[in-house]
């Protein structure tokens, strides 16, 4: 049976992770034996003004996509 994890690529809180972070995190997770990624991001309290998240259709693809090649 496949294992499946949600993750926030990216916080949109100052102080928080990025992508960066994700991709190293979502490394451990697959050598601990994930299989799927399903990949969001948000973020929780009080949000930057200059990290507001996207409000258009996929705009998550492109980190889904950074942490697909990544790994």
């Amino acid at each position: 049976m496949p294992l499946m994890m949600r993750i926030s690529a990216k916080e949109y809180v100052e102080g928080d992770y990025g992508i960066n972070e994700s991709i190293a995190f979502s490394r451990v997770y697959q050598e601990a034996g994930v299989d799927i990624f399903d990949i969001s991001s948000g973020g929780e309290g009080q949000i930057a003004a200059w990290g507001r998240p996207g409000t258009h259709a996929a705009y998550q693809v492109p980190l889904a996509r950074q942490i697909k090649e990544a790994l």
